[in-house]
């Protein structure tokens, strides 16, 4: 329904089955589109990356749970960014989201991204068209090409 519909993109969770993102990217092929894997909670993402790509997915979201970071302090941090750097280089399109602001886009420099998903870093701000100017900056800094 979601191709039939204009959608470019569908997301299945990384954390189904093997066969349900197997039936999703069959889908997404059918129609000249893609399908992406979100990898909230996801305990090996890396692992899981490689099973994806069995099935034919080549675009994953790395993605950030809310709920660990303001229950559990799981932050940005160099292990997460070493993460999304290995996923870039196993030849997929990464996407990365969940508490994405203006500081935390330098830390990703070493990472070619296909997109940097921004919700709350824009929306929670009181001038929500201040931090979207500095978000866009940051990324034109830290990607210039």
């Amino acid at each position: 329904m979601a191709f039939e519909n204009g959608a470019d993109i569908v997301t299945t969770q990384g954390i189904t089955t093997l066969a349900t993102i197997r039936e999703v990217q069959k889908e997404a092929h059918k129609w000249g589109r893609r399908a992406e894997v979100d990898m909230t909670g996801v305990a090996d993402p890396l692992s899981r990356a490689e099973q994806v790509m069995q099935v034919g997915v080549n675009l994953v979201l790395y993605h950030r749970s809310i709920d660990e970071e303001t229950t559990q302090g799981v932050a940005w941090n160099e292990k997460a960014c070493q993460t999304v750097e290995e996923l870039c280089t196993m030849g997929l399109d990464v996407a990365v989201a969940g508490g994405i602001n203006a500081d935390i886009i330098p830390m990703l420099w070493g990472a070619p991204l296909y997109a940097v998903v921004v919700g709350r870093g824009i929306t929670a701000q009181d001038d929500p068209a201040c931090a979207a100017r500095a978000i866009a900056e940051k990324i034109r800094q830290t990607w210039p090409d």
